[in-house]
């Protein structure tokens, strides 16, 4: 029968506490600045001018269409070949905003469904 050795238990939990305020920190700025992206998103797709609209579309499509771990991989491992680098955090967390902008963008209804 395997036992609980309840004292590793509590030596980690300052440790799981951090985890879970790093958490909390890139699910808050993924919201505030894919929100943001979102509406400048949804903005320029209801936009008259054609080339303007047709670039939020573009957008979309081609962030809605990748799946979120490869664009992580691509930003965290393929901008440093380009000389930009990013730490985990931060990478991590323009990912999911920039995935989480297409996804606001692509479901808001500003004027009509985006098709």
């Amino acid at each position: 029968m395997v036992t609980l050795k309840w004292s590793l238990v509590f030596d980690k939990i300052p440790s799981l506490l951090h985890g879970c305020a790093v958490t909390m920190e890139i699910s808050v700025l993924t919201l505030i600045f894919g929100t943001i992206l979102g509406v400048i998103l949804a903005l320029m797709r209801d936009s008259h001018i054609k080339v303007i609209a047709r670039l939020a579309q573009l957008y979309i499509w081609i962030w809605r269409g990748t799946p979120l771990m490869v664009q992580a991989f691509l930003i965290y491992f393929g901008l440093p070949n380009l000389g930009i680098t990013l730490s985990a955090m931060t990478a991590g967390t323009l990912s999911m905003s920039l995935n989480t902008g297409a996804i606001y963008c692509r479901d808001s209804t500003f004027r009509y469904p985006c098709y």
